[in-house]
């Protein structure tokens, strides 16, 4: 059975990445199939690791996806 869970939040700097980490490395220890997909990453740069990065780090779920970056904008 496919199941999916939704991550979401209303600010920057709420918990959502610690969250997902968390998630995943708890479901892929229960012996479940993990795919940690981030939509949007918004507010970084080029250089700046993602927060795919750092759920792969904090979980060591290794099938993440990032699937469109926006830069942080100039002000």
């Amino acid at each position: 059975m496919t199941r999916f869970v939704v991550v979401t939040g209303t600010g920057t700097g709420v918990g959502k990445t610690v969250t997902t980490a968390a998630l995943a490395s708890t479901a892929e220890a229960g012996g479940s199939r993990v795919s940690v997909v981030k939509p949007y990453q918004t507010g970084v740069t080029g250089g700046e690791p993602s927060d795919v990065a750092t759920v792969t780090a904090l979980s060591g779920c290794t099938d993440v996806h990032e699937l469109v970056r926006l830069d942080a904008l100039a002000h």
